[in-house]
Formats: C-alpha cells, structure tokens, sequence
C-alpha cells in the first residue's frame, strides 16, 4: 500500500529497466565510445609520456664536461661573465671524453654573509661536491676564499688547514705563486669581459684524500689544467 502511495502519479513506462546498452559491433564505434570515456585520461597519459622521453633523451645525450669549477665569490656574475672564464680555461685544457672540444663548466656560487639564506644555500652546494668528491679545482675570490677556509674549519677537522684541502703548486718558470692556490693578480689575460672579475683571484685544486681518494685521475686532469693555465699567463708577473 505505501509503495503504491508512493508511486502515485508516475508513468508505469519510467519504471520499467532501462534497456542493455550493447557494446559497439564496429571497430569505429570502439573508437567513439572509448574516446567519449576516456580522451582526458588518454591525454593526459600521451602528455606524460612525451615528457618522459624528453626527460630520458635529454639525460642519454646530456653532454658531460671535460672539466667542473666551482668559482667562490661575494658577488653573483651573470652567465656571460662566466662563459668567458670558462673560454679562458678552456683554451688551456684537453678534449678528455673525445667528443671533439673542450669543456669547461664553472658552477658560481655566491659566498657572503650579509644574506644568509644564500649564504648557507652556497655553501651547502660546496659542501655536497666536498662530500661527493666529484670537483676538484676550485676558484675563489679574496673574501670568499676566506670564508670557505673558516667554513671549512668548522665542518671537517681533518681538512681544516690549508695545507692538508689544497695540493702543493708544481713549480712554473716566471710565474709567481702562492704556495697551493695560484693569485692571478696581474695576469694580462684579465681583460673586456673578464675584468668584471676581482683582480685578487685565487685557483687551487683539491688534495686526493677524505672523500676525493678515488678521484685520482681527476686529480690529475685538473692539476695539467691548472699547470698549462698558470704556464700560460702573459710575460708580466707578480713581484
């Protein structure tokens, strides 16, 4: 009786079962009833598949450097600045992996205090290559060497001085030197674009022990790239 009440004044024919939906018989019909379901999810899985190849191409044919720098300084430089110093060392590197030139690929990072935020970040970049081992020669400028050696102090007591980081200098005719870093002040090289850079410049490369011990032959392209750029400096040197 309630189910009566209830039902009073609906048309008996909208009670009744809907009929089968019957799949389609044609591979056309396949095609719109799939593409009316599901195009959005098939989109989407179209758009992160060519994503995904990209992703994967660009690391198969990713070209490696010959050479990694890690370049210190108080002040940020604009990639131009920094494509020069990286034509300048170049020129007196080797063509390591073969692939017809030489490569060099400097990684700027800003060291200063006056905003720690960056400060800390930078710092923590240096301190992932330290851990890793995996760059070698280093550049710093004046303010910035001395606050990487300070930092340096404070987070690894066996490589805290200069002398246990930093590999003795080899010995270069008419080229004064620091006893392990090279000071490019007066270096005639220093000119257009690179003069943007401090003229109290220093580059050194790191010794091959702690993390680095593996990194032998590392060790040794960088010191050959070191030697030939120090070798290579104009007539004019420092008293």
């Amino acid at each position: 009786m309630a189910r009566e009440w209830l039902l009073r004044g609906v048309d008996p024919e909208e009670l009744k079962p809907d009929k089968k939906i019957e799949a389609p018989s044609t591979p056309k019909g396949w095609l719109e009833n799939f593409w009316y379901h599901h195009k959005w999810t098939f989109l989407g899985g179209v758009f992160l598949l060519i994503v995904l190849t990209v992703m994967v191409t660009q690391l198969i044919t990713r070209d490696t450097p010959d050479y990694q720098i890690v370049l210190m300084t108080q002040k940020s430089y604009l990639q131009p600045d920094i494509d020069a110093m990286e034509d300048l060392l170049a020129s007196y590197g080797e063509d390591l992996d073969g692939d017809g030139k030489v490569e060099v690929a400097i990684q700027n990072c800003r060291i200063a205090k006056d905003t720690n935020q960056q400060y800390d970040s930078s710092f923590q970049i240096v301190q992932a290559h330290l851990m890793a081992g995996d760059v070698l020669f280093f550049a710093w400028d004046e303010g910035a060497y001395k606050l990487f050696m300070e930092g340096l102090s404070n987070t690894s007591e066996d490589q805290a001085k200069e002398n246990v980081f930093l590999t003795r200098l080899p010995q270069v005719e008419g080229v004064w030197a620091e006893e392990r870093v090279y000071d490019w002040t007066g270096d005639g090289r220093r000119t257009g674009v690179l003069e943007k850079f401090p003229a109290k410049m220093y580059f050194g490369v790191r010794d091959t022990r702690g993390t680095a011990a593996d990194s032998v032959q590392l060790h040794q392209d960088c010191m050959q790239l070191l030697t030939r750029f120090m070798a290579g400096r104009s007539a004019k040197t420092n008293p």
